[in-house]
């Protein structure tokens, strides 16, 4: 075997027309060098469409009379058409999987060849008519990279060679172990190039992979036809090993062909092992034990060749640290595995679990059967002697609809390639259709009903949305969840309750992820010397670049000794919220596997359970190893911060996987405080024998109640401890006590202005003297507490008399960022209500088909619940104008909605992509509604996904605007009374597995509040908020602020303040959109940081009021005041 690996020449063809200028038959003068195996975009950085390669050979072998010439790919990414010597030899379309080609008519042996390959590397345009959205592609993004998707790559990018082989050899083997008798049937496909049968005869021996003696072997005689044919042989053993996790147990079954009278002799050899995985009363059992899966998926991406790591060991990596951590699966979704990385899961008792590119995000299109089957296809046929690979996937997050139905559909092909594995329809169950089954157990030929409620009677369920359960489909059995964080109860009740009312309930998905470490990031790219303009890199660099400038123009270099010591303490973090995640899970019982999101900070995210370039996070190899351990404590504290002499709830679980049987198991439980210990409880967990028939659960409750705890401010200790028969792991759980007592007193008087009676009362009974503004008069400079009143507003006057007061001196606390919003004023008759949350995305980019000044416009949008009332109406007959743009999902069919208007439907199965002929593109409907009564009633409903909509136009018969909704509008408003030039945006920041971390200053604000640093969730709680103020003026200081890294965002990177000063006149106002008063009395965090605000205004504020500035008048006018 020749190795064709190394530098090869590389040119782009952008305009497509190397074929017809014959490229294939010199190397191009401006090629470059370009790494095989590698991708273009290596050499090529952001180029995508037609490359062209091209290498140059002498054959090492030459080719007897009876032999070929036969020219490996391991992989092309993802049309490859090949030429030699000029001459073309063939292609393959395909981006994961291995192609041979004969060149036995157009090599010269003895001499210099040419080698060249035309590559496709499709892109939203099509070539030859082909897009990437209608190829297996998993979420690679061509046009507006964000993190979270993949990179749009392509080129060889695999190994190559040359090899000289017999006419007449083997091309297949299929081992098959049988666990049930000990026998290997072996499948062997030999290939004829002679164009007559010819009679020969093969012969399988079976031994240890590891290498010894010949443990049987077969033979068999026939007859080779041309082209392919197939034989069987048996093996059988009267004695195996089973492969297994602890005992990864491999055979070798090799084949020799002997055929043409000794003329024609091949031979191969491939690994297998005995082994089954199937689902039996909704659980896994391997090797007919019920295990529990403990899984995580890869999307295989590494820096700088994206899907190929220029280091060896990142893959070889993964994989030590899965198997060291406690994992026994690795799930490689929506992308096939690298060869090798099958080999090594194979020796180290890793069970695999494969989907293929076309599992995720593939267009429906007439090619879409086809190229979804041959993705398949090819899948199964490379990968199917691995005993590793334990469960084939066909889908990912797909919405019910052609490429499910398919899907569905292919479970025959699979079964013809392969019946000895479990296969898995759809991970998430994003369909909805729990009438078709999730599973096909190793044999069956059917979609078979063992999660969640499936059954063949089950209806559909609902798709709507929800964030507390975010990517969850009510009852479905293969779930994915990705709820808001920090999770708040009803979240923290659902992961704990996830099938508790119907069968078990696979959870494919959820995690909760860091920043990612784009700083340490950035010094590896220079460290290993990669070139500063790839994508992944100057991604990379940029991200760091802007959280630093962030960092100092915010003030906050105080708070760490540099700022990567912020994305560290993130990634710490992250491990206690991954140890959460496993109490949550491992004490429910009804949940069978976990597979957590994700094994590394893949797609340039922080994601993942170690970095992008294979190092772990702070701690969490720790929680990995406590969290998948057979034998666990699940600990839960409710609240994790409460008062001294305050009721806490402490519930105790034990995670069980059959390590104790029946019987009784001392247990002490423990409180333990800065001085000691404040609450030991003894008990005995009893274990029942189960019924006859029956396995115990997984999972078991061990005690729960509230219990008054007392003793000073600090962290306090929740310890499990069995004292005899077992050793469970994860029983420690930390959580905050605080005294009332400490909670500093407001000496000075409060001025309250929209702040609600209960607010009120509180301030009272903490001694704080208050007024309603107005209502008194004082010639003193004030502290006024502003709340978000309804009556706010439209409170024009109330507004100026607050500005009159904060511009002679007075100091204004606006605790909630909702009270600058303005009611509604944007309609000209009528009144417009929304009748459900709007949800508002807000971005921008370019849309193509609009106007420039239509852009902000249709970036921007509401979604999920979209509902409208608009009534008191003029009878008359009026045009209803709905805009749509998708700036999110890039593809077909995976958002779709219906629109009903009075009740009657007037878009159905609406895909806005389909509409507007792509993404980022604008298109309107317009309908003609008679008002009913003096109302219109507009109601979107959910198919796949959320609806989605830009803006809502309303005219009158004689085509005038009388009601206008917009979301960018709607973002506007939310800042209408702040009292700046530039007001910004109250943006919400979706904060779930990529998330914001939120950095308070060393400030006396948090004064006795654990930091200065990021606001640790456990500590704060409800306080911290979803709400970031962005776009306004530069503050006079900023007090605290939020920063993501490696968010779902283009760029990568997401800041906002969120608790700022600003100077306005003689006085100031503070901004902040932390949840504090809407928690007080029962957050800690929330009284504390209230106390401290009003304190430091107080400080802010002293002496008498002075005279309002010179042209105060005008300064109003200039921020939009009218009156």
């Amino acid at each position: 075997m020749q190795s064709l690996n190394g530098t090869w020449k590389l040119a782009l063809d952008s305009k497509n027309i190397g074929r017809q200028e014959q490229w294939f038959a010199a190397v191009r003068p401006e090629a470059q060098d370009a790494p095989v195996p590698g991708i273009i975009q290596q050499v090529f950085p952001d180029c995508y469409g037609v490359a062209w390669y091209w290498r140059t050979f002498t054959p090492q072998q030459n080719a007897g009379s009876d032999e070929r010439y036969l020219l490996s790919f391991n992989a092309v990414d993802y049309i490859a058409d090949v030429w030699v010597n000029g001459q073309p030899v063939g292609g393959h379309e395909g981006s994961e999987t291995p192609f041979v080609l004969d060149v036995t008519g157009a090599i010269e042996p003895g001499q210099e060849n040419l080698l060249a390959v035309r590559v496709l590397n499709p892109t939203d345009d099509p070539i030859d008519g082909v897009k990437l959205a209608e190829i297996p592609h998993r979420n690679k993004e061509a046009r507006e990279y964000m993190p979270g998707r993949s990179y749009n790559v392509g080129g060889i990018i695999d190994r190559v060679t040359l090899t000289a082989a017999p006419a007449v050899r083997i091309t297949d083997i299929f081992a098959r172990p049988q666990c049930s008798d000990g026998s290997i049937p072996v499948t062997v496909t030999v290939h004829n190039d002679t164009g007559k049968p010819v009679e020969g005869q093969l012969a399988a021996v079976v031994g240890q992979a590891a290498g010894g003696s010949t443990l049987t072997e077969a033979a068999v005689s026939g007859r080779f036809d041309p082209g392919d044919s197939t034989h069987e042989l048996v093996l059988k053993l009267d004695e195996f090993e089973r492969w297994d996790l602890d005992n990864p147990a491999l055979y070798r079954v090799e084949v020799e062909l002997t055929a043409g009278d000794g003329r024609f002799v091949h031979s191969r050899m491939v690994r297998c092992g005995f082994r089954e995985l199937c689902i039996k009363d909704g659980y896994f059992h391997l090797n007919g034990r019920r295990i529990f899966l403990k899984s995580t998926h890869t999307g295989n991406h590494f820096p700088i060749a994206q899907i190929r790591p220029v280091d060896p060991d990142l893959m070889r990596r993964d994989c030590i640290m899965l198997k060291a951590s406690g994992y026994n699966c690795i799930r490689f979704i929506a992308g096939m595995s690298l060869a090798e990385q099958m080999d090594f899961c194979d020796e180290l008792g890793l069970m695999v679990y494969e989907e293929c590119l076309a599992g995720w995000c593939l267009a429906d299109s007439p090619d879409m059967k086809r190229r979804f089957d041959l993705s398949v296809r090819e899948m199964v046929l490379r990968d199917r002697n691995h005993p590793s690979i334990t469960i084939w996937g066909l889908l990912n997050e797909t919405p019910d609809g052609p490429v499910f139905r398919h899907a569905v559909d292919t479970l025959g092909l699979v079964r013809s390639l392969d019946n000895t594995r479990l296969v898995l329809l759809a991970s998430g169950r994003w369909d909805c259709q729990p009438s078709i089954g999730s599973v096909s157990n190793p044999g069956s030929d059917t979609w078979q009903y063992e999660w969640g409620i499936e059954g063949p009677n089950a209806k559909a369920v609902i798709n709507t949305w929800d964030l507390n359960h975010g990517g969850y489909f009510d009852k479905m059995g293969d779930a994915h969840a990705y709820p808001a964080v920090p999770h708040p109860p009803v979240t923290i009740n659902f992961l704990k309750n996830l099938g508790k009312d119907t069968k078990p309930v696979f959870l494919s998905e959820y995690g909760i992820g860091s920043m990612l470490n784009v700083i340490r990031g950035t010094r590896k790219y220079e460290e290993w010397g990669a070139r500063p303009d790839l994508s992944d890199a100057t991604l990379f660099r940029t991200m760091a670049e802007k959280l630093e400038n962030d960092w100092k123009r915010w003030g906050l270099e105080g708070t760490y000794a540099f700022t990567e010591h912020l994305l560290h303490d993130s990634e710490a973090l992250h491990a206690r919220w991954r140890s959460l995640g496993f109490d949550l899970i491992r004490c429910n019982p009804k949940i069978c596997g976990f597979n957590l999101t994700g094994i590394l900070d893949h797609g340039i995210t922080g994601e993942g359970a170690w970095r992008f370039w294979r190092e772990w996070k702070p701690g969490i190899c720790d929680v990995l190893s406590d969290g998948w351990a057979p034998l666990r404590w699940c600990l839960f504290v409710d609240p994790m911060h409460g008062y001294a002499g305050r009721r806490f709830k402490i519930e105790v679980h034990l995670a069980n996987e059959g390590v104790l049987g029946a019987g009784e198991y001392p247990v002490r439980l423990a409180v333990q405080g800065p001085k000691g210990k404040v609450w030991e409880k003894r008990l005995t967990l009893t274990i029942a024998k189960p019924p006859k028939g029956q396995e115990p659960p997984l999972a078991m409750p061990v005690f729960c109640e509230e219990v008054e705890l007392s003793g000073p401010a600090g962290e306090y200790l929740l310890a499990a401890e069995m004292e005899h028969g077992g050793a469970p792991t994860a029983g420690r759980k930390t959580f905050f006590i605080s005294d009332p007592a400490s909670l500093p007193k407001v000496d000075k008087a409060v001025t309250l202005f929209g702040v609600d009676e209960r607010v009120e009362e509180w301030l009272k009974s903490r001694g704080v003297k208050v007024r309603r503004m107005g209502k008194t008069r004082s010639t003193e400079k004030q502290v006024i507490l502003v709340g978000s009143s309804p009556s706010l507003q439209k409170d024009e006057a109330g507004w100026r008399k607050l500005l009159d007061l904060i511009a002679r001196g007075s100091v204004a606390v606006f605790a909630y960022p909702d009270c600058f919003a303005r009611g509604e004023e944007n309609q000209k008759v009528g009144k417009l209500e929304r009748k459900c949350a709007f949800k508002t995305s807000v971005r921008t980019f370019p849309v193509e088909n609009a106007a420039e000044e239509e852009w902000e416009v249709f970036s921007n949008e509401y979604w999920d619940g979209i509902h409208y009332l608009i009534s008191e109406l003029p009878n008359d007959t009026y045009k209803v104008e709905l805009g749509f743009c998708e700036g999110y999902q890039p593809t077909l069919d995976m958002r779709v909605f219906n629109v009903e208007i009075n009740g009657k439907r007037v878009l159905e199965d609406f895909d806005i992509v389909k509409e507007a002929g792509g993404w980022k593109r604008a298109l309107t409907r317009s309908f003609d509604v008679p008002s009913r009564k003096g109302e219109i009633e507009i109601k979107f409903g959910h198919v796949k996904s959320a609806p989605s909509l830009c803006r809502l136009r309303v005219y009158n018969g004689k085509g005038k605007l009388v009601v206008e909704d917009a979301a960018v509008v709607q973002g506007r408003n939310t800042t209408y009374w702040l009292p700046l030039q530039k007001c910004g945006q109250v943006q919400r920041f979706a904060d779930w597995l990529y998330h914001k971390e939120c950095v308070a200053k060393r400030h006396p604000v948090f004064d006795g509040i654990k930091g200065p640093g990021i606001m640790d969730w456990d500590y704060y709680g409800p306080v911290i908020s979803n709400r970031l103020l962005v776009d306004q003026d530069e503050p006079e200081e900023v007090l605290a602020a939020a920063f993501a890294t490696g968010y779902a965002t283009p760029g990568g990177y997401a800041s906002g303040i969120m608790m700022a000063v600003h100077r306005f006149g003689h006085g100031r106002f503070i901004l902040n959109t932390f949840n504090i008063l809407e928690n007080v009395d029962s957050s800690p965090a929330a009284d504390r940081l209230t106390v401290n605000l009003l304190n430091y205004a107080a400080g802010l504020a002293e002496g008498k009021l002075e005279e309002l500035p010179r042209n105060f008048d005008e300064t109003l006018k200039a921020l939009g005041y009218t009156q």
